[in-house]
């Protein structure tokens, strides 16, 4: 493996890693709020129209925002794959040019 390949691998790894890890906080948020907002829904705590709002609240601005920010982290993690991917390509198609001019070279 040379030098790229583990880096590329290391990076990519560390950004897997990361967006499991925003997944989980995600996770760690909404979980807890679906649980109040059903507590809520029964209406045996709370009911009304400031109960209604606050439920709005929690599962529209709150989940939105924080869907919102785990898809910038997806978007983000898949561009620097891309980008990436390009860049080892293009590593492979020099190494290919370079390993044929050598060959040239050795002909003469």
């Amino acid at each position: 493996m040379d030098i790229f390949s583990w880096a590329q691998d290391k990076v990519m790894g560390f950004l897997g890693d990361w967006l499991n890890r925003l997944t989980g906080i995600t996770n760690l948020i909404l979980n807890p709020i679906a649980g109040i907002v059903r507590t809520i829904q029964g209406g045996k705590v709370w009911s009304g129209r400031g109960a209604d709002k606050f439920i709005q609240e929690l599962t529209g601005n709150t989940k939105n925002e924080l869907t919102q920010v785990e898809q910038i982290g997806k978007q983000w993690h898949d561009g620097i794959k891309k980008a990436s991917d390009v860049m080892f390509q293009a590593m492979q198609s020099t190494n290919q040019m370079v390993a044929g001019l050598f060959e040239d070279v050795n002909k003469i």
